[in-house]
């Protein structure tokens, strides 16, 4: 269990380090911007498409699974009425919603990733393992999704850090419970794969696509395409 929990902070903290990595760059440029966005689409619709749903239709079924998905979708619409739909005084506080909503959309997301990784230990350590090495690659360019609004928007390093932070300590939660639920309730895992997904596509779908569209079609559908394409690389690591 000490082993799982570290290696789930290890493969959380790595968007603290994407975040980073995204602060030296002059993402502020539209021509930056747009494409950052458009990968960070296609990184999740991938990540739901090639891995939070074939690995809760496996777990649990198409009928939980999909349920799932559905129920992310329609609990980040309210959350986006909350948060991110607001009155905004300016573009610097739109971009600033972005962030906190990909943040929420992430660390939703992380804690199915949490629970896989558990679950994996489960079936063995070589799985357990090659599950955590692929979450913290991908976990690197999600922390760059976080970042790269919320550094246009004018949050400080130290803020952006905090957040992302917050939004990948959710790992190591949910690979406790991943090697806790694994012998208990294979239904609950694939049903949180689907909120996940749900969550991700809804939030790529809404904020981000248009976003990137808006500053620079061309990039912006490039990147998508791109996003979409690692991802897809990832998962067949």
């Amino acid at each position: 269990m000490a082993t799982i929990i570290i290696l789930g902070i290890c493969t959380g903290l790595a968007t603290v380090f994407g975040a980073q990595l995204v602060w030296f760059f002059p993402i502020q440029n539209r021509r930056c911007l747009a494409p950052l966005l458009g990968a960070a689409a296609g990184i999740m619709i991938g990540l739901s498409l090639f891995g939070l749903l074939p690995e809760g239709n496996a777990f649990s079924g198409v009928k939980i699974t999909g349920a799932g998905f559905v129920w992310g979708i329609f609990m980040m619409r309210f959350f986006d009425m909350l948060v991110h739909r607001k009155e905004e005084n300016s573009v610097q506080d739109s971009y600033i919603g972005m962030g906190v909503l990909i943040a929420v959309g992430i660390a939703l997301h992380n804690f199915p990733e949490g629970l896989a990784m558990g679950a994996g230990f489960r079936g063995g350590e070589n799985l357990g393992y090659l599950i955590a090495f692929s979450l913290m690659l991908h976990n690197i360019p999600e922390g760059a999704t976080i970042g790269a609004p919320l550094k246009t928007g004018g949050f400080s390093l130290a803020r952006i850090l905090w957040i992302t932070a917050l939004a990948g300590i959710v790992t190591p939660m949910g690979a406790a419970c991943g090697w806790i639920l694994a012998d208990v309730s294979a239904r609950f895992l694939g049903a949180a794969m689907g909120v996940a997904a749900g969550a991700m596509v809804y939030i790529s779908f809404d904020s981000l696509i248009p976003a990137a569209l808006r500053l620079d079609r061309g990039t912006g559908n490039g990147g998508v395409y791109l996003g979409i394409l690692l991802t897809f690389m990832l998962q067949s690591l």
